[in-house]
């Protein structure tokens, strides 16, 4: 059997947390039918040439000072129609997720809760593509 493969845009600079990011999905995906492929970036222009060029299935934005803000990063999705999950520190958690929520993320995660927040990705690409699909049909 072949495993399907979903493309990730994560927008953060720190290099450990990419591959802290990379650990959890790799350890988390074992025995899985879905293959995840991360890209990275920091920059808005970086975000809408992923987008564009990879036609991405979720974007990780991690909130961060150095990456853009999750409202510039749904200025440059626009109409695009891709999911974005916000990560958080987990001291941050309660009172920043209502927040991301209202400015557009689809959920709230912490990096460092790794099979919950491996989770969360897979059930955001799927409910996304279950909206898309259902909006199609109508």
């Amino acid at each position: 059997m072949t495993s399907e493969i979903y493309k990730i845009l994560y927008v953060e600079n720190n290099p450990e947390k990419l591959v802290q990011l990379k650990q959890l999905i790799r350890a988390n995906s074992v025995e899985s039918k879905i293959t995840f492929d991360i890209i990275t970036t920091g920059t808005l222009e970086g975000i809408s040439l992923s987008i564009n060029k990879e036609n991405c299935d979720l974007i990780i934005l991690q909130d961060s000072p150095k990456v853009p803000t999750l409202k510039e990063v749904n200025d440059a999705v626009g109409v695009k129609n891709i999911p974005i999950l916000s990560l958080v520190d987990e001291a941050d958690f309660l009172d920043k997720r209502q927040l991301m929520m209202n400015e557009g993320a689809i959920d709230v995660g912490i990096l460092q809760q790794g099979e919950s927040l491996f989770k969360q990705i897979v059930r955001t690409i799927f409910e996304f593509k279950t909206q898309v699909g259902y909006r199609d049909v109508l």
